[in-house]
């Protein structure tokens, strides 16, 4: 383990997320050139309305839970199913973050699924609805603003490995969601 952020680093971190990583990638090898060229161009048009959608205050709503977010962190699509990974706004920012305690991605996987302007919102995979969402409610708009102050708070070196700690998880989560579902998506 690494003395400070309680996690394995370097060759040893890696194995099963590289193992999912290329299981996912060889999978990708049999789509058909229509396919990925869908897929690309979907891909494409999905990033537009995310970086849109991460100009606001956004909430995920799982079915069972609605949680703040500072944005949506990363996402994939692959063969019409689209995964997504979300900043999670924590309520005690500076001291989980100052004593490296690093939240978890907000993941959700969508089935079937609808953009706009607003909103993006679906299936998920056990058929419950799923979307992210912009809000104005002004208590939503309050606890983002103090979570981003107390993320100024932390120190240089804090500031700048929580958001290449998160992206890097986040990226791992959704290939390990992929994994998951890989008999949905490729039936």
């Amino acid at each position: 383990m690494h003395p400070d952020s309680n996690s394995f680093m370097g060759a040893m971190g890696g194995i099963v997320g590289n193992i999912r990583l290329f299981v996912n990638m060889l999978n990708q090898l049999f789509l058909d050139d229509t396919q990925l060229q869908n897929q690309y161009q979907q891909s494409l048009e999905i990033r537009q309305h995310i970086e849109n959608l991460n100009q606001k205050v956004l909430v995920l709503d799982d079915g069972k839970k609605q949680y703040l977010t500072n944005g949506v962190l990363r996402f994939k699509n692959v063969n019409n199913f689209l995964f997504l990974s979300c900043e999670p706004v924590l309520l005690d920012a500076y001291d989980e973050l100052s004593n490296h305690k690093y939240p978890e991605p907000l993941n959700c996987t969508f089935v079937d699924f609808k953009i706009s302007e607003n909103k993006i919102e679906g299936k998920s995979v056990n058929n419950s609805t799923v979307k992210i969402f912009t809000t104005d409610k002004a208590e939503n708009l309050k606890t983002l603003e103090n979570y981003k102050k107390e993320l100024d708070r932390l120190d240089k070196i804090e500031k700048a490995y929580f958001p290449f700690h998160n992206n890097g998880d986040a990226a791992w989560a959704i290939e390990k969601l992929i994994y998951k579902h890989t008999v949905e998506i490729y039936k």
